[in-house]
Order: C-alpha cells, then structure tokens, then sequence
C-alpha cells in the first residue's frame, strides 16, 4: 500500500516536473488516505496542495471543492476560507466570497492570527 507521504511526495515531483494531471491524481489518493486515517493535518496538506494545482490549471470550481474538503475535516482551517473567499471573488462570485471573508475575519479575530487579519484588511476586511 502507498503511504500518506509517498503520494504527496510523488505529487510534488510530478508538479515540479510539469505532470499537473498526475500530482493532481497523487494529492487526491493522498487526501483519501488522509481521510480514511483521521489525520486532519494531513487531510489539510493534500487538500490545500490538490487546490493549488486546480487553481495553477485555472479550474477553480475544483480548486474551491478542495478548499471546503478541507474545511469539511478541520472547521478551523482559516487558510482555506480566506482562499474560498478569494476564489469566490475571481470567479464572480461576490456574494459568496464576502461570505468566506467575514467567516474568515470573524474567527481569525477570535484566533488573533495577525498574518491572516493582514490578508484580509487588503481585501476590505479588517476587525471593528
């Protein structure tokens, strides 16, 4: 059986060797592995990494599907709803993507994650 590491591993080479449909293919076993083991961290790592390759190909619908996966497993992952936010406002879609942004706001708050209340001031979001 191919472990975690060894199907993220082969995603990043095949990335880096321009092979964007295998590294795709190998993030997605390994988010299945991820996700039949419980590892939140790891579900986050595939995820986050498969989203990358999606928006790279410019398939952000997928990219956003990785995105909420993630979140699916780990409610507190703000990284992926500062990108669902991002995502939602490159594809159109404004409703949502102030949506993902006040989410994002509100918990990075609680969170007092600095970098992320950053992000989101450049985007018109900053904490009353």
């Amino acid at each position: 059986m191919t472990t975690f590491r060894q199907l993220l591993q082969g995603g990043v080479t095949k990335v880096r060797a321009g092979d964007a449909q295998g590294a795709l293919l190998d993030f997605r076993n390994a988010l299945d592995v991820a996700i039949a083991e419980g590892n939140v961290r790891h579900i986050k790592l595939a995820a986050h990494n498969a989203a990358i390759v999606c928006e790279n190909a410019q398939r952000m619908s997928q990219a956003c599907d990785y995105y909420r996966a993630s979140l699916a497993h780990n409610s507190n992952d703000l990284l992926a709803l500062f990108e669902l936010g991002e995502l939602s406002s490159r594809m159109g879609a404004s409703v949502a993507s102030e949506g993902y942004f006040k989410e994002c706001l509100a918990r990075s708050a609680q969170n007092q994650d600095k970098e992320l209340l950053e992000l989101l001031a450049t985007k018109g979001f900053a904490p009353k």
